[in-house]
């Protein structure tokens, strides 16, 4: 059982982080056919934490043309939206492109020219080729076979960019970017996999030391790789997965606590104590700017969760180790905007439209316990815990209380088409993609997120993933 990759052409004689490369000028202008609004909206990322989107809207003139310059710091992946139409777009500093699209023929009608098209065009064919969704997903007999089957389509997948490669103009960063996201798309299913099995067989146990032993010959540390969408997932997950394994005890008695119904003290010395072992974790595999990524998602993620304390006094330990300017700056916005959102707060007042358009605010469910939803039609713990809401809103049916569910969806007509099939309780508003102004009042990063709401409007509590149904309604309950 070897690994016959040979990664180091992956990552040896080409280095991303050029002074020329990236203080030159981007640019992304356009032509929309039939725009169904004046503008659109491109969002990308000024940091390698991708937080904080940047929201640039460019307006159409009267020949529904639009320009706009972006500040764009290195490779990325843009969004692109116009109407209910979606499209991710590859981007490198300089690039200059130029889109057409029919928005009544979205795509069909697409196309894209100028400086940095063949890199698109080059990835488009890859994706129609090997689908992004489906790459690496096998569902495969044994760990032999599945990993057999990664390395496979990973070397075809090579091969195939290496014959494309002669018939297009692409850049040698964009296939060194894209040669290393395919790398790391494959390490992460293949870590995947062995999480879900818990390393059961000396099968999987001898692939879960030949894959730790494999990782350990990468530089982790190599900081052009920090804005590479598949290698921050990898260092993720790496470090999860390292977590688990050598820390079987801590796991085992933390699944024994109701943390739910800890009281608040000892619920911050549980995550305490997490904290610190997932940090010595972190300071053992990552180094320098990797490290400081690591420590600095991990708090913003505490931060976005609401919990404040102890993990202000930690972050007050990173600054005096010199933390990356950069990430500071986010850190304290999430500092921040967890203050605002924190228990006995008046929760960010908003106004959104309900399944027929007409326009509902905070304002009008005064006098009311509120459960605030966020959910998405893709997220599967969404769709887990919706009997919960359901069981919920009929056991609160003639109470002063609502379930109000707020989709993130970017098409709402996809979320109203769940939410007929699925029968969802409650009252449901739709506030059109995490770039909403809901979503970052809310802070809301991912899903599902809840937020409990008195008769005031003032937060008392607010969740993420699963809740315990029992202790959520008891605590209603009292608020009734």
């Amino acid at each position: 059982m070897q690994y016959k990759i040979n990664w180091k052409p992956f990552f040896a004689g080409f280095s991303l982080v050029s002074g020329s490369l990236f203080a030159q000028s981007t640019m992304i202008s356009g032509t929309i056919t039939n725009p169904v609004e004046q503008n659109v909206l491109l969002i990308y990322y000024d940091t390698e934490l991708r937080r904080d989107a940047v929201q640039e809207t460019a307006y159409l003139d009267d020949a529904k043309n639009f320009n706009c310059r972006l500040d764009c710091k290195f490779p990325q992946t843009v969004e692109l939206h116009h109407g209910k139409h979606k499209r991710r777009i590859y981007l490198e500093p300089g690039d200059k492109l130029h889109l057409t699209f029919d928005n009544d023929d979205f795509n069909n009608s697409w196309k894209i020219s100028g400086e940095g098209a063949a890199n698109n065009l080059f990835l488009d064919n890859l994706n129609t080729t090997y689908p992004f969704f489906s790459r690496f997903q096998f569902q495969s007999a044994n760990a032999d076979q599945h990993f057999h089957s990664i390395d496979s389509l990973l070397q075809e997948m090579q091969r195939y960019i290496n014959t494309e490669k002669q018939l297009s103009n692409v850049s040698e960063p964009f296939l060194h970017e894209l040669t290393k996201e395919l790398l790391f798309q494959a390490i992460i299913n293949k870590i995947a996999y062995l999480q879900k099995n818990y390393a059961a067989t000396d099968v999987e146990k001898e692939h879960t030391e030949k894959l730790r032993q494999f990782i350990e010959t990468i530089d982790l540390n190599a900081a052009e790789n920090l804005h590479l969408e598949s290698f921050t997932k990898f260092i993720f997950m790496y470090h999860t997965w390292i977590y688990q394994l050598d820390n079987p005890e801590l796991l085992l008695r933390i699944r024994t606590l109701n943390i739910p119904q800890l009281p608040e003290k000892e619920r911050q010395n549980v995550f305490a104590e997490i904290a610190q072992v997932r940090e010595g974790i972190a300071r053992r595999l990552f180094q320098n700017r990797t490290l400081d990524f690591f420590l600095s998602n991990e708090l913003i993620g505490l931060f976005e969760d609401g919990w404040i304390s102890p993990f202000d006094s930690l972050y007050t330990v990173y600054k005096t180790e010199g933390l990356v300017v950069e990430f500071v700056s986010l850190i304290d916005k999430a500092l921040n905007e967890s203050s605002r959102l924190q228990p006995g707060k008046p929760a960010p007042d908003f106004t959104l439209p309900e399944e027929e358009n007409e326009p509902t605010s905070i304002a009008d469910l005064h006098g009311k316990v509120l459960l605030l939803n966020f959910w998405t039609t893709w997220c599967k713990p969404c769709k887990i815990s919706a009997p919960k809401l359901n069981r919920m809103s009929k056991h609160f049916k003639n109470k002063a209380f609502l379930l109000v569910n707020i989709n993130l969806d970017d098409d709402s007509e996809a979320a109203k088409k769940a939410i007929r099939e699925e029968q969802l309780a409650g009252l449901h508003l739709f506030a059109n993609g995490f770039h909403s102004k809901i979503a970052k009042d809310y802070h809301i990063e991912g899903v599902p997120r809840y937020y409990l709401l008195d008769k005031d409007g003032k937060i008392v509590e607010r969740m993420t993933g699963f809740f315990m149904e029992k202790a959520l309604v008891k605590k209603i309950e009292e608020l009734l």
